[in-house]
């Protein structure tokens, strides 16, 4: 082999540039790779601060991780210098194929970064040898990174969603409805969670009055922290949330009569899912149970007049009118479950109604509810849940969106 073409390949598959030389190249008795990078003699370096050329005060060891070279693992070794600024005193530079005190170089770290859109970080760690808590070091610091860069001053729509990390333990997701961008993740899903996002959305340049609509579920806790926090917004009921609380409604009729009507078992889809969905058997079943004089038939004719409406190109005030006819409706219907919805819809009104000015919906959300689904489907949950949030804005940045 030709030495000489080694460091030449080597140094252009490390970024070395001048004013550093790849001086030699070393294998060891484990079989990994030690290339060592010098700088040429008499070299000024630029202060870190104010960019001027200083001289080198003296030099201080340092070692990264590169990328394997062929199935070796890959270190850089450098002795770094450290520059006398008149202005701002003694210290370490920035080398162009690391960041400051990371231990990796940079390939390296992207490298890591585009695994980690689609395996866990434990077994990224077993692919490169290196263990959980030096790779989670870098996915935070890179999350970190995408905090502290974000800005919101042109964000006018906003919207928020709940999910779980695992069993009652819920985030909330707060969404740019502009751009589907992730703004904030919290902890918890309480008024005081909107007061939380609010802090952090002026810090980044945010202006609370610009925001003219806010799309949420019907939880009384966001709404309380949205009136307080947003006060010239819009709150819309997202209208996937209120569906579904109307779907919910009878589920219930359906789980208390199927004791009383056995050929109500295992149909729940049927009635839950859009007709045009169904499997020709399901069709069949769902024609069949129809005729007959069933309370969740019943049920399920309120919730096709309640979508139905949903589903039309009414004006606010037409959408207004259908809607407390439907309620009429649901009370009279003698369903308790109804009953119950239709309280909530009636005290929810004004909210749902403003979807039909602007037909605004979480709808972006959905997407961002998959990504951390499979976050947590492939890590298996995570035991720390500054671990999961990094993920999730990890996955929002540029350095997993590439590739």
């Amino acid at each position: 082999m030709n030495k000489e073409n080694d460091i030449k390949i080597l140094s252009l598959m490390a970024g070395i540039e001048e004013p550093w030389i790849l001086e030699k190249i070393e294998v060891d008795i484990n079989k990994d790779l030690h290339m060592y990078v010098k700088y040429k003699r008499g070299e000024k370096f630029r202060c870190n601060q104010c960019q001027k050329l200083c001289p080198v005060h003296d030099t201080i060891e340092r070692t990264w991780r590169h990328l394997n070279c062929f199935e070796h693992k890959t270190y850089i070794h450098c002795k770094v210098p450290r520059v006398k600024c008149d202005k701002h005193g003694v210290h370490l530079i920035d080398v162009p194929w690391a960041k400051a005190n990371t231990g990796f170089t940079l390939l390296f770290e992207e490298f890591v970064m585009h695994l980690a859109k689609k395996m866990s970080v434990h077994s990224i760690s077993k692919l490169v040898g290196e263990s959980d808590g030096k790779l989670w070091r870098i996915v935070h610091r890179y999350a970190k990174e995408y905090i502290e860069n974000i800005e919101f001053s042109k964000v006018t729509k906003i919207g928020l969603d709940e999910t779980s990390r695992k069993g009652h333990e819920y985030i909330t997701v707060f969404i740019d409805l502009d751009t589907s961008r992730v703004m904030y993740i919290a902890e918890g899903k309480k008024a005081t969670t909107i007061e939380e996002f609010k802090e952090f959305f002026k810090k980044h340049n945010g202006i609370p009055d610009n925001v003219t609509d806010i799309t949420c579920d019907m939880n009384m806790g966001y709404t309380t922290g949205i009136k307080k926090a947003f006060k010239k917004c819009k709150i819309t009921y997202d209208k996937f949330h209120v569906i579904k609380a109307v779907n919910e409604a009878l589920d219930k009729v359906r789980k208390k009569e199927v004791t009383e009507q056995p050929i109500l078992k295992k149909t729940r889809y049927i009635w839950l899912k859009n007709k045009r969905n169904l499997k020709e058997s399901q069709q069949e079943s769902l024609e069949k149970m129809s005729k007959m004089n069933l309370k969740t038939g019943r049920a399920y004719r309120l919730k096709l007049a309640f979508q139905d409406i949903y589903n039309r190109n009414y004006t606010v005030e037409i959408a207004e009118g259908e809607f407390k006819e439907w309620i009429q409706w649901a009370v009279r219907s003698k369903l308790p479950e109804f009953k119950s919805v239709a309280k909530t819809i009636g005290s929810k009104l004004v909210g749902i109604l403003n979807y039909f000015e602007k037909r605004l919906t979480n709808a972006v959300l959905e997407g961002t509810n998959s990504m951390i689904q499979s976050i947590k489907s492939r890590a298996r949950g995570y035991k720390k849940m500054e671990n999961f949030k990094a993920m999730i804005y990890l996955m929002n940045s540029e350095h997993c969106i590439v590739g």
